[in-house]
């Protein structure tokens, strides 16, 4: 038996198509605020200010997922861009201390 919470979504009652983009959706999004959790501990600066809006901008395009899964080649490219933020913002993040 599974347990359900609120940010488990029972993907069971989407289509197969949808589930996917959901799944995908939350794997991507997870990766995205990672990298913006570590620029909370990153000193203020136009870098920084930079990557926040780019997962930004990612995030935009991950709740499109929802309605419409994405192609492989377009989610292979997000989560490209969201590991490329977290090693950006480990970098910050070492560069502070």
């Amino acid at each position: 038996m599974v347990l359900r919470t609120p940010e488990t979504p029972d993907y069971g009652s989407l289509s197969p198509v949808l589930a996917a983009g959901a799944a995908a959706a939350k794997r991507a999004r997870h990766a995205v605020d990672l990298a913006l959790q570590c620029l909370e501990l990153a000193e203020p600066s136009e870098e920084a200010r930079n990557l926040v809006e780019r997962g930004q901008r990612l995030k935009l395009e991950i709740n499109h997922w929802l309605s419409l899964p994405p192609t492989p080649e377009t989610r292979d490219e997000v989560m490209r861009g969201a590991v490329s933020m977290q090693v950006a913002a480990l970098s910050l993040v070492r560069r502070a201390r």
